[in-house]
């Protein structure tokens, strides 16, 4: 097929079933109260979605997980944007606009776990499209950790409570009075901060497909 195959962002199909990090569990490691389990569980998202999908610094799905990838036609890869468990259905509006589905036996999943791409089977012809300005072919499929990297979860945890901290505290000034000798502030926060987020980069580095931590 030579006709243009613009790209379309990928969707996910239903919202996340969990979260890598429950909320006791990010309870317990923030020593937090009963009455704060609203901002731990606001935390806990606001770790989790900078890190997870298609446009997370991961580049790639953390939890299992359905995505569709649409593109404008067929060609001979239809690449995949994270890595990939299984592709599930492949589906395309015929000339005439009716969805039609691609037997499974006519594709396979080429490299799930690296740059995975959709390519047909040897000797199978991809069918035609609709002739429109818009998606004509989807790849539905599933990703994320079947078992969960320890690594991610702890600088997931590492963050949740980095940010619970700083809540609590509610300054960046420390001030210590010394008896019969007067008072000295100064700002410890920022290096603090700096530091956690450098063990927690390097904690997530070994998992980045992107280069980006």
């Amino acid at each position: 097929m030579s006709r243009p195959t613009a790209r379309f962002a990928p969707e996910r199909l239903a919202p996340l079933p969990a979260l890598p990090v429950t909320l006791s569990e990010a309870k317990a490691y923030c020593r937090s109260e009963d009455a704060d389990d609203a901002i731990v569980a606001g935390l806990i998202s606001a770790a989790v979605e900078p890190l997870d999908g298609p446009a997370g610094t991961l580049g790639r799905c953390l939890m299992p997980q359905t995505w569709r990838q649409p593109f404008a036609g067929f060609r001979d890869r239809l690449p995949l944007p994270v890595p990939v468990n299984t592709v599930s259905e492949v589906a395309y509006l015929d000339a005439d606009g009716a969805m039609k589905t691609i037997d499974p036996a006519c594709y396979q999943l080429v490299d799930p776990a690296g740059l995975p791409y959709v390519a047909r089977a040897k000797g199978f012809a991809w069918p035609a499209t609709i002739e429109a300005d818009r998606a004509a072919v989807f790849v539905t499929f599933s990703a994320g950790y079947e078992t969960f990297p320890n690594p991610i979860k702890q600088a997931i945890l590492l963050d949740v409570r980095r940010a619970y901290g700083a809540l609590k505290a509610g300054a960046d000034l420390k001030k210590e009075v010394v008896e019969g000798v007067g008072s000295q502030e100064w700002d410890v926060s920022n290096s603090l901060d700096g530091k956690i987020a450098d063990i927690i980069s390097r904690m997530l580095a070994p998992y980045s497909r992107l280069g980006l931590l």
